[in-house]
């Protein structure tokens, strides 16, 4: 997404121009250093997961979204964009879901430590 924004402009400038291994933490540590393509990237995400969300929960009506992987090392900050994403949609089903970050790439972190 952050690479689709960089090139879509000549002359942007980003602190992940030259991030060979741009990942969703460069992206929110850029973001959060107010650098504009990662602030896009950022929001772009929070509407294309948010609208996801938003057809799964009008579909399958799941009591609990958990969010896993890179991202959820974002914890609130990542929750909070895509509820307010949902929050402007205009769909009954979407009445207050619990979202919740998944606790098993940490889990699994520790216990390889503790082996070591």
């Amino acid at each position: 997404m952050a690479n689709n924004l960089l090139g879509c402009e000549s002359g942007r400038s980003s602190i992940l121009a030259n991030d060979k291994n741009m990942d969703a933490k460069s992206i929110f540590e850029a973001a959060r250093k107010n650098d504009k393509v990662a602030k896009e990237a950022v929001e772009t995400l929070y509407h294309t997961l948010g609208k996801s969300l938003a057809q799964i929960a009008c579909v399958c009506n799941p009591q609990v979204f958990v969010i896993g992987g890179g991202m959820s090392k974002e914890g609130d900050v990542l929750i909070e964009g895509v509820k307010k994403i949902l929050s402007t949609l205009q769909f009954s089903c979407l009445e207050e879901h619990l979202f919740q970050n998944s606790e098993i790439g940490k889990m699994m972190r520790e216990s390889l430590e503790r082996r070591r």
